[in-house]
């Protein structure tokens, strides 16, 4: 019989909030108290302000293994609500346990989990041998699990790192270098808004369901994003005319960007001052939206700024949070007997969506999830490429060097066709062919490192 007890969990919070630890009478021998300390930003605690830092994890689950076995003894797991609040204050959990027994801890993120078990992409992990007690009374040991270790846990069931003796720094939570707001360093531009730095999720396991490349987002990527200017809406079709770049590819049409009415249907661009010019402009190839971006002193924003944007900078599955939007809050479901359609079809003003905005230091960006998808600066690379995959990334962005005849570039962010789920903060897509090939639903929004 293995002489192994998780004897409860010992939560020491504000005093407001205390939490008692359950029977306080010690068992006939010594106990490890183990404490269980991070740097990652957590959600607060019921009854607190809301972070602050958007939240990375909010799960911790705790296991014990007796000695020489890979299988948790019965009763040996406890799980509970990961809160800035309980972390600042002290986690810890109270174990008998024979020499060799291990530990381990589990900081997880529960969004969207399918199943009971934690995804390793968005975990933190680390496996602990406990101290040898041979003693009655309390001996205090701890466990850090700490951010930049994703995706490389702390030892392992058949090699695990020792428990570090004491109790540690509770006080680490919400530290992690990468979470921290970080604001421009100069003021925007005109028509231009501060994105501050910081640090998101990449990606919703909820859209493996297809296997169509637009669903191909699911794997999680913790991403690091430096501050960087955004436009506030996207390039209007009047816009771009100023701009001088038309391109006349064949003498018979005006070809990048598509001019309406001359054979893709959506097009809105004219060459001549008309209705459309407050539109936003699509039918533009990517190689002429990085170009005009160029001539203004800008770039093309990369995937995973435009995707930090589509999610609330980490905070939702929508620009505006996790709920799904109806006609009145994007622009989606306006073709042709769409549901939406009747509130106009088609590429709509900017700021029609109500809830289609994200604020930022008094100012919103417009139309972020729906009206036109944006292009992204990078190549076109399957998320289990050699571009992306799982771990910690800052500031990503994928070049490849592809033939420009054949390569093929992102974009993000719904459109007017697209249904709800389109819209949402991890939907890629792509279009083959920079030098030539547009599309109606694609159009521009230009970026600018500071």
């Amino acid at each position: 019989m293995s002489r192994l007890r998780l004897v409860g969990l010992c939560t020491w919070a504000l005093a407001a909030l205390q939490v008692g630890c359950g029977d306080d009478t010690l068992p006939p021998r010594g106990q490890v108290l183990l404490y269980v300390n991070t740097n990652a930003p957590l959600p607060s605690a019921p009854g607190f302000s809301p972070a602050q830092i958007a939240p990375l994890f909010d799960r911790l689950r705790i296991d014990v293994f007796p000695p020489g076995s890979d299988k948790r003894c019965e009763g040996c797991s406890r799980e509970l609500y990961a809160d800035t609040q309980a972390f600042a204050a002290g986690v810890s959990f109270g174990i008998v346990a024979a020499p060799g027994a291990r530990v381990r801890a589990t900081l997880y993120r529960s969004a969207f989990l399918i199943g009971d078990e934690p995804r390793p992409e968005s975990s933190l992990v680390a496996v602990v041998e406990l101290p040898s007690i041979e003693t009655d009374g309390v001996h205090e040991a701890h466990v850090d699990l700490l951010v930049d270790s994703l995706g490389a846990p702390l030892g392992s069931l058949e090699d695990p790192a020792p428990a570090l003796p004491g109790r540690g720094v509770p006080r680490l939570v919400g530290t992690w270098w990468g979470a921290q707001p970080r604001p421009c360093a100069s003021a925007p531009g005109p028509e231009e808004v501060c994105v501050p730095g910081g640090a998101f999720w990449m990606g919703d396991p909820r859209l493996d369901f297809s296997g169509a490349p637009e669903h191909d987002g699911s794997l999680e990527r913790l991403v690091v994003i430096q501050p960087f200017f955004v436009d506030r809406r996207e390039a209007s079709v009047a816009e771009f005319r100023a701009s001088g770049l038309e391109r006349r590819r064949f003498k018979q049409t005006v070809d990048d960007p598509h001019e309406r009415n001359t054979g893709i249907p959506g097009c809105v661009y004219t060459p001549e001052p008309s209705e459309t010019d407050g539109l936003s402009l699509n039918c533009v190839s990517w190689s002429l939206a990085e170009e005009y971006c160029q001539s203004l002193g800008k770039e093309l924003p990369s995937e995973a700024q435009l995707e930090y944007l589509l999610s609330g900078r980490g905070r939702g599955s929508f620009v505006w949070g996790d709920t799904s939007p109806g006609c009145e809050d994007a622009v989606f479901e306006r073709g042709l007997g769409d549901e939406c359609h009747d509130l106009g079809g088609g590429v709509q003003p900017a700021g029609t969506g109500e809830r289609d905005r994200l604020s930022l230091n008094g100012s919103d960006v417009l139309d972020i999830a729906g009206n036109v998808s944006e292009w992204a600066r990078d190549d076109w690379d399957p998320e289990n490429g050699a571009c992306w995959g799982t771990g910690l990334f800052v500031d990503p962005s994928c070049s490849k060097d592809d033939d420009p005849e054949l390569a093929s570039h992102s974009y993000r962010g719904g459109h007017y066709g697209d249904v709800a789920n389109g819209l949402r903060s991890a939907v890629r897509g792509y279009v083959t062919n920079e030098i030539y090939a547009v599309a109606p639903q694609v159009g521009v929004r230009c970026s600018r490192r500071p």
